[in-house]
């Protein structure tokens, strides 16, 4: 509590009793609610790439040093571990080099799950480790600056086509944003250009 919108804080992780010192990090508080711009960095399907993942994540710390703006909010697209375990959380996202341990410790990182974050499971270890405030399955929105960011869950409860819950839901919530930017954050697209073909649904329902 009390502190300033869009500010850089310090912090460091103790132990108590003791008072060793962890670790320490920094983060960029969101902009005020009447803010009429905000800066974000987004990636996404880091997976089972950690290696790559770094040399993408170098790329970003190195923006947000550059232009502080951007260390205010991270999104991710889904598909953030090969498999709903421990191992792959801590094999694939929670690694050992030291950019990505860099970013989890400097940028509120906030996304949606993606279908391998399901795999050998439900999911379970994705709300583990990021508990949004789920609306129900794994969808939720939130506010940032002038930001309106609806996230959708692809794979859990009921789908997205007319008339389901999470489509009501979506409805409702990009009607009564008075935000001026919305965002769908998914993490299949409608249209893709890779090797996944193009998710009709999206194209149909969103």
């Amino acid at each position: 509590t009390g502190l300033q919108p869009s500010t850089k804080y310090y912090y460091q992780v103790t132990s108590t009793p003791g008072g060793t010192v962890y670790g320490a990090g920094s983060f960029v508080t969101a902009p005020a609610a009447s803010a009429a711009s905000v800066k974000f960095l987004a990636f996404g399907d880091t997976r089972s790439n950690p290696l790559d993942m770094e040399k993408v994540i170098t790329q970003m710390r190195k923006d947000y040093a550059a232009d502080p703006a951007f260390q205010s909010l991270v999104l991710h697209v889904g598909d953030w571990v090969s498999s709903d375990a421990e191992s792959a959380w801590t094999k694939d996202w929670f690694n050992a080099n030291p950019q990505t341990r860099a970013l989890l410790a400097e940028a509120p990182i906030n996304g949606v799950k993606g279908n391998h974050e399901m795999i050998g499971g439900t999911g379970v270890y994705f709300a583990k480790y990021y508990p949004y405030p789920y609306v129900s399955g794994a969808y939720w929105s939130f506010a940032y600056g002038p930001l309106h960011v609806s996230v959708v869950d692809q794979y859990t409860g009921g789908g997205y086509s007319t008339g389901t819950v999470q489509y009501n839901w979506l409805v409702n919530d990009l009607a009564t944003t008075t935000k001026p930017w919305k965002i769908i954050l998914i993490h299949e697209p409608g249209w893709a250009a890779g090797t996944h073909a193009n998710n009709t649904d999206v194209q149909t329902y969103i």
